[in-house]
């Protein structure tokens, strides 16, 4: 399943993290700049 998330912050990251340990594919979409570099 592909999931989509808003927002990169503690809670998205997290949830991402968990999500793809159990095989879905995710994408998540944040706007702020000194947050992007960290979700890759």
């Amino acid at each position: 399943m592909h999931i989509l998330i808003v927002g990169g912050g503690k809670v998205g990251s997290l949830l991402a993290r968990l999500l793809t340990q159990t095989g879905h594919s995710i994408t998540i979409v944040e706007t702020r700049r000194d947050r992007q570099g960290n979700l890759s």
